[in-house]
């Protein structure tokens, strides 16, 4: 295709995901934020009429729980959209062992309403409320270049999105829970949400022998799922940056709670729930 038709050569094949497979890994919590989740962080995708975002537990090996995807219609240029979301991200969250877990950073993405954004992250940044902004290329997740402006909210902090949904994608290849990096996602996430998540692929073009590659929209498919994502990790990664261990949070929350009893009706739901249940629950 390149040297004798002149043509660019596209190869998406490394980044495809079986999306059937990622949906069969759907399963039910035993509480809003299961037993291996020791950290919650929220990503924040702002469009014209609504926030999409979405709440990801983390746990030894960055393994992954998404809690809960949510919309929140209005005008972000306005205030009430605002005022629901700050209400959101002060809520504590039922952990599985019976102790409640805050949601300890967010990323909010500052592409669009920018002054909007910046207004509300500026007087929170104690509460790891961050205006972020994607930038394509071969650039780490999170920039630790600290600056008064990004303390205060008037410029926003450098999210490496190409490092990031690569490191989204090639998790979700992984088939084995429990291990580094692995996905989960709660039984009732419906189809449309995993058509966002993997709405994107990685496109290596070739032009004159040098390759370059880059994230390019499914046609017809819509990407916040994604998006939010990669701002919700990019939120963890921030709190790594500043010395947040997610082996010692695990050590420190697991080791002193052990999971609460688990309810009879629970116990004949996860049986119901065996092969013929995960069957039923990916038709």
């Amino acid at each position: 295709m390149n040297t004798v038709l002149a043509e660019p050569w596209d190869d998406a094949a490394e980044t495809t995901v079986d999306q059937a497979a990622v949906m069969a890994r759907r399963e039910h919590y035993r509480a809003a934020v299961p037993y291996g989740a020791v950290v919650l962080t929220a990503g924040v995708d702002v469009q014209k009429d609504r926030l999409e975002l979405e709440l990801v537990g983390w746990g030894r090996g960055e393994e992954s729980r998404s809690i809960e995807y949510r919309v929140l219609p209005g005008d972000p240029s306005g205030a009430l959209v605002w005022q629901e979301l700050d209400t959101y991200l002060e809520r504590r969250w039922p952990h599985e062992t019976g102790i409640s877990l805050p949601v300890a950073a967010c990323s909010i993405d500052s592409g669009y309403e920018s002054q909007a954004v910046y207004e509300f992250c500026r007087t929170r940044y104690h509460r790891r409320i961050f205006a972020v902004k994607g930038k394509g290329g071969p650039l780490p997740v999170w920039q630790r270049k600290l600056t008064a402006k990004n303390i205060c909210g008037e410029k926003p902090w450098i999210v490496g999105t190409d490092t990031a949904k690569e490191t989204i994608y090639g998790r979700l290849k992984n088939p084995t829970p429990g291990t580094p990096g692995y996905s989960h996602f709660p039984a009732e996430r419906e189809e449309a949400y995993f058509e966002q998540l993997l709405g994107e692929v990685l496109v290596t073009t070739y032009a004159k022998g040098q390759p370059k590659r880059e994230w390019r929209p499914k046609p017809g498919v819509r990407q916040e799922a994604l998006d939010a994502r990669v701002y919700a990790y990019a939120a963890l990664r921030a709190l790594v940056s500043m010395g947040l261990s997610l082996d010692n949070e695990a050590d420190r929350i697991l080791a002193a709670n052990r999971p609460r009893p688990v309810p009879e009706e629970d116990r004949d739901r996860e049986r119901w729930l065996g092969e013929r249940g995960r069957k039923w629950l990916t038709r």
